[in-house]
């Protein structure tokens, strides 16, 4: 069994967090290349898919459990032609949150 994941996943949090306090306390709203470098050391190709997204479509809305266990990211985007029906998003929402 690899350790290292769990010790991995916390370093990641943790410098997201230091990223977030960084970011909101400065006039630079960027991450620098440093930031940048790490991060993707930590997450690899999907911090790349996940900046493409975001650089596409830049507003987002988030949800979470009480504890912030879990956590659901609705990205704002361009209106498509098939649209998610209630019962459709209530069964997202449902296996996200193990909502009964």
């Amino acid at each position: 069994m690899n350790k290292s994941l769990p010790s991995l996943s916390l370093f990641g949090n943790t410098y997201l967090e230091h990223l977030e306090r960084r970011i909101h306390d400065s006039n630079n709203k960027q991450f620098s290349d440093e930031d940048l470098l790490t991060l993707y050391s930590v997450y690899g190709t999907a911090l790349q898919r996940a900046l493409d997204v975001l650089e596409k479509y830049p507003i987002v809305d988030t949800y979470s459990t009480a504890n912030k266990g879990r956590v659901l990211i609705e990205i704002k985007g361009k209106t498509v032609d098939r649209e998610v029906t209630q019962e459709q998003y209530l069964m997202l929402v449902q296996s996200m949150f193990d909502v009964e």
